[in-house]
């Protein structure tokens, strides 16, 4: 995880948006803490604050290392129709496999917003010096890229 990354992603049928990434500097347990927000303007505004804890951030089996934790988002969604926004909720695992110059990274949980539902992701991240180039889908966006900027 890097200390800070910021860019831009676009979402197939949601638009351009902006994400943020912190690393925190404490570690309880040994733990690696971070924050991650973004922000989408396009179909209705979304927006996304969510907090992950690496319990294991640098576990290595058979030669692969792997990162396993757990994340917690708070979701807000405002339609454009102007009526009320929701807010909501999502929780669960996280792990990722990682290699020098990429990182495959898959969560799946429970979610709540506009009703309880499943919540997944997968996501691709290729690493070329301070820059990542981030492919991933879940249950929010089918199709998002990204390109961040890694501090």
């Amino acid at each position: 995880m890097a200390d800070l990354a910021v860019g831009l992603s676009y979402a197939l049928h949601q638009g351009v948006g902006v994400q943020l990434g912190l690393k925190l500097p404490f570690s309880p347990l040994g733990m690696e803490t971070g924050l991650e927000a973004s922000f989408r303007l396009g179909q209705g505004t979304r927006a996304t604050l969510g907090t992950k804890a690496l319990v294991l951030p640098s576990l290595t089996l058979s030669d692969q290392f792997v990162a396993v934790g757990a994340e917690a988002s708070l979701l807000w969604e405002q339609p454009n129709t102007g009526g009320p926004g929701y807010l909501g909720g999502e929780i669960g695992p996280t792990v990722s496999l990682l290699w020098p110059s990429a990182s495959l990274s898959a969560h799946l949980g429970l979610a709540y917003l506009r009703g309880l539902h499943l919540s997944y992701g997968l996501g691709l991240h290729v690493y070329a010096g301070p820059m990542a180039f981030e492919l991933s889908s879940s249950d929010r966006s089918i199709f998002q890229t990204s390109l961040l900027y890694l501090f």
